[in-house]
Parts: C-alpha cells; sequence; structure tokens
C-alpha cells in the first residue's frame, strides 16, 4: 500500500473512531429519516453501462443507523479505491456525501442536500472547476439493482451531460 493510501485509510480509521464506528449490532436510528439510506447497505458489484466491472463496493451502517461508511476497490483500469462517509443532518433533513482516494494524486469529493426523491437518492456538488456544478444520485430499480449516475452543468443547471453511469448488482 502506497503511503497515500495509508493517510487515506489513518483519516478513515480517526473518522470512524470518532463517529463509533459501523457495527453489527447498531442501535436504532436516533431519527427515523436515517433509514431513508440503509438500501445501500451491503456488498456490491459495480459496472459499466457495457457491463465490464468498474468497482466492489461495500457500504457498512454507524451505530445509531444515521451515518454510513463506504468503501470502493477499484477493479478497472485507472479506478481508483475510494473510502467515503455519509452522515444525515437531522437539523437540515439531508445527507452529505464526502469521499476521498488513496491513491496517488488523492481525489476528494464532497457532495450536499442529499435527499430521496422517488426512487432517487441525489446529491449536488459545487466543488468543481469554476463555472461547473454537478450532482449524482443513485436510482433504485425495480430489478433490485441500483443506476448511479453522475451529470455536469456549465450553465448553472439549465443543462446536464452525463460524466458517467454505473450499475450495481448486490453479491450474492
Amino acid at each position: 500500500m502506497s503511503f497515500t493510501g495509508v493517510l487515506g485509510l489513518t483519516a478513515l480509521a480517526a473518522a470512524v473512531t470518532l463517529f463509533g464506528g459501523p457495527s453489527a449490532g447498531a442501535q436504532p436510528s436516533a431519527d427515523p429519516a436515517c433509514a431513508d439510506a440503509h438500501f445501500l447497505v451491503g456488498e456490491w458489484d459495480v459496472t459499466a453501462g457495457d457491463g465490464s466491472p468498474i468497482s466492489s463496493v461495500v457500504f457498512e451502517k454507524g451505530d445509531d443507523g444515521c451515518y454510513l461508511v463506504e468503501t470502493w476497490k477499484g477493479i478497472s483500469e485507472g479506478m481508483p479505491d475510494f473510502f467515503c462517509m455519509m452522515a444525515y443532518n437531522p437539523k437540515k433533513g439531508d445527507w452529505g456525501y464526502f469521499s476521498a482516494s488513496a491513491n496517488p494524486g488523492g481525489l476528494r469529493q464532497r457532495f450536499e442536500d442529499g435527499a430521496i426523491i422517488g426512487n432517487e437518492f441525489r446529491f449536488t456538488t459545487r466543488e468543481l472547476d469554476e463555472g461547473k456544478s454537478g450532482r449524482f444520485s443513485y436510482f433504485k430499480l425495480p430489478d433490485g439493482r441500483l443506476r448511479e449516475v453522475s451529470v455536469l452543468s456549465t450553465d448553472n443547471g439549465k443543462t446536464w451531460e452525463t460524466e458517467y453511469e454505473f450499475f450495481w448488482q448486490r453479491k450474492k
């Protein structure tokens, strides 16, 4: 593992320690709205639209169910590993999402305003190049899979261009 990878794991370990860490014997959610994101909990295989493998992902629920820890293991060439945390804010009534790559050139992404809209769990970001905004969503599909889509806008959200599209299948 690279030095950057060790730093990423150390930062994630510190965050998990501070927030109590995911646990199989988790306490009931302090806020019932926290359960909205629990459909993500589990082990997943992620593929591109053409079916090629992209990543292996594990989502674990935190002790009170109001935060999730995600470990993203890149499989395809150039796909980095990510360590992520998603947390519910009861004052705002929304979810925040932060991810960091442990690979060289470490990527950092922060999304806000996470909300369930029908079968879509949508997040937004403004932490892109000047003049760009973005959002990513998980869509629950009728067959139990998830569709993840990231879109970008350069005209304040009047039009959107797809950045990527992935499909998630639960591991058996």
